[in-house]
């Protein structure tokens, strides 16, 4: 048999073999598959809990006048995201955040909850990582944010104007007293800490924040994965500086 014939034969089965590969597996919207999940969220929230969408690493999309991004997907099928959204008011401001989300883990948006279902890396199928995320997901209306507050996640970061950065941690308790948590944030003169509950009030940016909620992460299919809900407002100046 001639060599360069059945050469040229053996790179088209193998074609046809990694080709058949892919869609052998479940996939997402991009044509990536899917990593293996015990629970089949997918089926148990598109289109019954949540509008489901797919989102690439290469270009957050936009909804509801806030960005939901992809950085990398991570083990347990969860994913690193990361999200942002413009601040109403006579000076506009940007909000950015980031965390890593297990599947099923809910996380707050604009006004709205959302879930990623599952995530797959990137392979040779799909040269982007990409996760299907659960929006608007109906079941939460005692954790859902409102539209005009923000977030900082127990596990990640929040960034007002790009330069000053949130973080919080749940603070432990041996009784059943309200929620607390360590916040500490940037403001104009350097960053401070705050043991919060809700109603207490700290210096980020150039905004006064107010503690509205603590979300307790949970566990279970779907659950909080933890934050603390923000309202920012610009704190009134002192009558007694002069301009």
């Amino acid at each position: 048999m001639d060599p360069i014939p059945f050469t040229i034969s053996l790179i088209a089965l193998a074609g046809v073999a990694a080709s058949m590969a892919c869609d052998d597996h479940p996939k997402v919207g991009s044509g990536c598959p899917a990593v293996n999940s015990a629970i089949d969220l997918r089926k148990a929230v598109c289109g019954s809990r949540g509008v489901c969408n797919d989102i690439a690493a290469d270009e957050p999309p936009r909804f509801r006048g806030a960005y939901i991004g992809l950085d990398s997907c991570r083990t347990a099928n969860g994913a690193a995201l990361f999200g942002s959204w413009q601040i109403d008011g006579a000076t506009p401001s940007a909000f950015e955040w980031k965390a890593p989300v297990r599947a099923g883990g809910v996380f707050p948006s604009r006004g709205y909850l959302a879930t990623p279902v599952h995530c797959a890396p990137a392979d040779r199928c799909y040269p982007f990582s990409t996760t299907t995320v659960a929006l608007f997901l109906t079941g939460f209306d005692w954790v859902e944010p409102d539209a005009d507050n923000v977030f900082i996640p127990l596990h990640g970061v929040a960034t007002i104007d790009h330069a000053f950065h949130a973080s919080a941690t749940l603070d432990e308790r041996r009784d059943a007293a309200a929620a607390r948590a360590t916040i500490l944030a940037e403001d104009l003169h350097g960053a401070e800490t705050t043991d919060a509950s809700v109603g207490d009030a700290f210096p980020w940016g150039r905004y006064l924040a107010s503690v509205v909620r603590i979300i307790e992460p949970q566990d279970g299919m779907l659950g909080p994965v933890g934050w603390v809900e923000v309202r920012l407002s610009e704190p009134k100046p002192d009558p007694g500086v002069r301009r």
